[in-house]
């Protein structure tokens, strides 16, 4: 299980971390907002940190554009991630804690921006890794489903000048002639730099 802060350090200071988990606490219902940092070691007894197993289930359900997964895959996949889990104590614990819900031989996460902001920090890395370009060319491309995904990326990264330079790379492709297609790409990677200007408001981009 990551600690707390393993987990904080992933952020690139204090105010991001405060700014990803609010976004992340207004989409679930019941949560205000509110309960978020309290201080540097504690971020409050509603967020859940685990292992990198999290992180693999759910860019393995997210990838598939689907909002749930048969147990048989979750439990293979929560292997190859971590070659000595035990499947059914990580099960227990994330069902006890109310990260994923059981649906028959189906198992899902209990609301779907947990799913987005894990399958973001699974991704968390290079800028040039295979996967995140992918999900950036299918949603500059047309599809909504990556938006959120992008969004928590942009606050884990942490580095708004190197992001701004790889978004201009990726709309290239999109942007090589005239047309509805391109002008949709622009408009969508005009969001992705307006959410990163929103979450970094003093970077030089």
């Amino acid at each position: 299980m990551t600690t707390v802060q393993e987990f904080a350090d992933t952020f690139p200071n204090e105010t991001v971390l405060q700014q990803a988990l609010a976004k992340l606490l207004t989409k679930i219902p019941g949560h205000s907002g509110v309960q978020i940092l309290q201080g540097s070691q504690e971020l409050g007894k509603d967020i859940i940190f685990y292992t990198p197993a999290a992180f693999g289930i759910a860019a393995t359900i997210h990838r598939g554009n689907r909002r749930e997964i048969l147990e048989v895959e979750i439990s293979d996949v929560a292997r190859e991630v971590l070659r000595d889990c035990n499947w059914k104590i990580l099960r227990s614990e994330l069902l006890r804690d109310g990260l994923i819900v059981q649906m028959g031989s189906m198992i899902g996460f209990s609301h779907h921006s947990f799913q987005e902001f894990l399958t973001a920090r699974y991704l968390l890395g290079d800028l040039n890794v295979a996967q995140l370009t992918e999900c950036c060319d299918e949603y500059l491309g047309g599809s909504d489903w990556w938006q959120e995904v992008l969004y928590f990326y942009i606050d884990l990264a942490g580095k708004p000048q190197e992001t701004l330079k790889w978004i201009d790379e990726r709309l290239k492709r999109f942007t090589r002639y005239s047309g509805a297609k391109s002008a949709a790409a622009r408009e969508r990677a005009l969001l992705l730099k307006q959410h990163l200007v929103d979450s970094f408001p003093y970077a030089k981009c």
